[in-house]
């Protein structure tokens, strides 16, 4: 489904919410793109914004939580020209069908369907945390997720009303410190990995430089805040802000490389620097201290490690003599549910052995070398030689072995039926209780 603005028919596509479960009228609830220019998509009920996904920067809206990782399942599409403006998905394998929602009671819900299932699985939800609700700390404030308070005034600027925030209200938001004056020095402070403002009160020039954005901002006296409107190729378009900033959120996963340039007086500029490099000594003699630390430890530790090589070298030799498919430790624990005794086929003089299911088809057996067992490297090699060495339609196949650290595993394909000495000794078994019965 398209989302975005059809020019030629004047047309906004856009997704609304049913009245309730079971009345299919326009509800209250709407998610569509409101601007053109720099477009975003708003989530809002009725006149109200209730989220932002934040402006289209060139490669994402930021707020969707759409990253790299989820490309193998959605496939995204941004089309912009003289007659239409839109975003979509689509499923990125012919496996997997997928669909946006606007539950009736204020959910933006994106949902999947795997081939011959018959139940929509939940893959994510746009308003997945307290930093997604519009203007959350106010004008002027930043959300920051990994801080106890979450909100806090950007630099420069305090509290509207402490009063408010110290009762965890902050929607007064924030006023500068520092009132600007438009006189020489002022400059601008650069925020990293942010979502940008809403485009309440912006000016938009996408064929600006990144230097020619700055001039233009720093002459304009109104001007308070700008950024790239393109983050691709080291950025380029200009945004400026003449109003309050609202709505802006940090993040901290990989979703964002947009960054911001808010306009600040000479002094707290000056300000600014001194504590940078008061922060930069502190470091330095923070990183000297633990350099010093570390060496000597290295230096304690370098007869270890040296008598430790040798032990290394030799398990690298013992793996390149046993020539056979080496399975990591890794893979085989996934495989038997972190080895579960309910996976548990038996037990020998060598160790336990485990069921093992690699993919839906494919099943193992798994001999593990138990730490009780009174056998040892040398036995497990030999075993592993001999096994190798015999190939028969009648002897289990051995496929591969896991040596990785102290581990010492066979894998040997899984017979489901169970041996040939199953059917052997439960047979003797059988005749013999069978002779009792009758004598």
């Amino acid at each position: 489904m398209k989302l975005g603005w059809n020019f030629k028919r004047g047309v906004s596509q856009f997704l609304t919410s049913w009245k309730n479960a079971s009345h299919p009228s326009l509800g209250a609830y709407t998610y569509g793109m409101d601007n053109d220019v720099v477009p975003q998509f708003v989530f809002a009920k009725g006149s109200s914004k209730i989220f932002l996904t934040g402006p289209w920067n060139g490669v994402r809206f930021p707020g969707t939580f759409v990253s790299n990782r989820n490309f193998t399942v959605l496939k995204p599409t941004f089309v912009y020209n003289s007659n239409e403006i839109y975003y979509t998905f689509d499923a990125a394998k012919s496996s997997i069908t997928t669909r946006l929602q606007l539950s009736e009671s204020g959910q933006m819900l994106r949902l999947v369907l795997n081939k011959g299932s018959t139940e929509w699985a939940l893959m994510y939800t746009l308003q997945n945390g307290q930093c997604n609700n519009y203007g959350e700390c106010g004008a002027n404030g930043i959300c920051r997720v990994n801080t106890v308070t979450i909100c806090e005034c950007l630099k420069g600027f305090v509290p509207k009303s402490p009063q408010e925030w110290v009762v965890l209200n902050r929607t007064s938001g924030c006023k500068r410190e520092k009132a600007l004056d438009c006189q020489m020095g002022e400059g601008f402070l650069k925020m990293q990995n942010v979502k940008l403002p809403d485009l309440l009160d912006t000016l938009v020039n996408k064929s600006m430089s990144t230097e020619e954005c700055e001039a233009n901002c720093l002459k304009n006296c109104s001007c308070i805040a700008y950024a790239n409107s393109d983050i691709r190729s080291g950025g380029s378009g200009c945004v400026m802000w003449f109003g309050n900033l609202m709505d802006m959120r940090e993040f901290v996963e990989d979703l964002s490389e947009q960054d911001i340039f808010i306009r600040m007086p000479a002094s707290e500029l000056v300000a600014n620097s001194l504590a940078s490099k008061k922060g930069n000594r502190v470091v330095l003699i923070s990183v000297l201290s633990a350099a010093s630390v570390l060496l000597l430890f290295g230096l304690l530790c370098w007869c270890l490690i040296l008598k430790q090589r040798g032990n290394k070298r030799g398990s690298r030799a013992s793996k390149e003599d046993l020539e056979l498919p080496q399975f990591d430790f890794h893979t085989i624990a996934t495989a038997t549910d972190n080895f579960s005794t309910k996976n548990k086929l038996g037990e020998g003089g060598f160790g336990p052995v485990y069921k093992a299911r690699l993919t839906e088809e494919e099943s193992i057996a798994v001999k593990r070398l138990s730490k009780y067992s009174g056998q040892g490297v040398e036995e497990f090699k030999n075993e592993v030689m001999m096994i190798a060495n015999l190939q028969h339609r009648n002897l289990v196949k051995l496929l591969g072995c896991c040596t990785e650290g102290e581990e010492r595993m066979l894998i040997y394909e899984y017979m489901p039926n169970k041996s040939l000495d199953c059917f052997i000794f439960g047979l003797r078994f059988y005749l013999s209780t069978l002779n009792t019965t009758e004598a």
